[in-house]
């Protein structure tokens, strides 16, 4: 942002805090702006986001968090483990490494989402950023007949 950077205002700054402290943008706006309904916190969150992408890229910058640095947990994410431990009387016997699929799946939707592939709302727009309009769909034809169709009691 160079010589015009953004001041962020108290209530940003707060949010800014929560939010990297939870991770989570709608639980944020719901503690910091007192949202009791979900979808006005989740729009404040979303629209936090999209304003403070640069304040958040700066100050990881200034925590020496770089981008190699997130790819390399991402990918350590990606690859994570859960060990179980086989015991007898106490003691350990054995240990295996199973692959951890909810933790796996956490880094993956956040991989998606940094690549523009996975978006937290619905979007109502198609790849080109274009309004969608009403969907036809087809009608299939159904191999019920008018006469096959009697209710419960026969008729």
């Amino acid at each position: 942002m160079g010589n015009k950077e953004k001041k962020l205002t108290l209530k940003q700054r707060k949010w800014l805090e929560v939010y990297l402290e939870t991770g989570n943008a709608t639980e944020a706006a719901r503690r910091v702006y007192k949202c009791k309904d979900d979808n006005a916190a989740g729009t404040i969150g979303f629209e936090n986001l999209q304003k403070l992408a640069v304040p958040i890229g700066e100050m990881m910058d200034k925590m020496g968090i770089s981008t190699a640095r997130l790819m390399k947990v991402l990918d350590e994410g990606l690859e994570a483990n859960k060990v179980e431990l086989a015991k007898y009387q106490g003691e350990i016997m054995d240990e295996k490494a199973f692959p951890d699929h909810p933790t796996r799946k956490t880094y993956l939707e956040m991989a998606l989402k940094l690549r523009g592939l996975l978006r937290d709302r619905l979007s109502l727009e198609d790849p080109d950023g274009k309004p969608l309009g009403p969907v036809i769909l087809p009608v299939k034809e159904c191999d019920v007949k008018p006469s096959d169709n009697t209710g419960a009691d026969g008729n």
